[in-house]
């Protein structure tokens, strides 16, 4: 039984461990806001931005970064980055789910204890659950290898925002997006170029 609990595990731990990457991707605007079509040169004045960075952390697929809350930012027909923000309780549970499942695996694997030692699984489910963590965390940190820089994205556009509260229009966006996941972690950067518009009113 030994011997199958460690086969298992090195079957699952070794396919796993080779989605560790990191990844820089590059995302650029192609098009013209409607305010160029819509009002004449002079009723505006564009201006380049100061960039605006957002960074994500997760371990073990569960965002540990500062709390965002209910904080997020819609830039509205704003093309680019439309990654879904993250929460911690969904991973929290998978891997509490998944800690456990693998806990039963191995208690059956160690077996139990002898009657006259008063029986019972010889590790305990709390225990075995403990022991199984690591393994569990990279399956959870695979199947949630989205949170950090959903975090990050989450931050972002609210950011710009209140960076520039007298912009009317943001112009073509350019990102820049840093991610890196190993086996129990994620980090993710977003950076954003744009350009920003603001109408003249007389």
């Amino acid at each position: 039984m030994k011997n199958r609990f460690i086969k298992l595990i090195a079957t699952v731990v070794l396919p796993v461990s080779l989605f560790s990457c990191a990844s820089n991707t590059l995302i650029s605007n192609g098009g013209y806001s409607d305010v160029s079509l819509n009002s004449d040169s002079d009723q505006f004045e564009i201006k380049r931005l100061k960039e605006v960075s957002a960074e994500g952390n997760a371990i073990f697929g569960i965002p540990f970064d500062k709390k965002v809350g209910n904080k997020s930012g819609l830039i509205v027909r704003f093309n680019g980055v439309t990654l879904n923000g993250s929460n911690r309780v969904l991973p929290i549970l998978s891997l509490v789910g998944l800690s456990i499942a693998g806990g039963a695996i191995l208690n059956n694997a160690v077996g139990y204890k002898s009657w006259e030692n008063g029986g019972g699984y010889k590790l305990g489910l709390a225990a075995s659950s403990a022991i199984v963590l690591p393994v569990t965390g990279i399956i959870n940190n695979q199947i949630w290898g989205f949170s950090a820089a959903g975090r990050a994205s989450q931050k972002l556009n609210r950011q710009l925002v209140e960076d520039n509260p007298n912009v009317d229009v943001f112009l073509n966006p350019k990102y820049s997006i840093d991610k890196k996941n190993s086996l129990w972690t994620q980090k993710a950067e977003i950076t954003v170029r744009t350009m920003g518009a603001t109408l003249k009113v007389d």
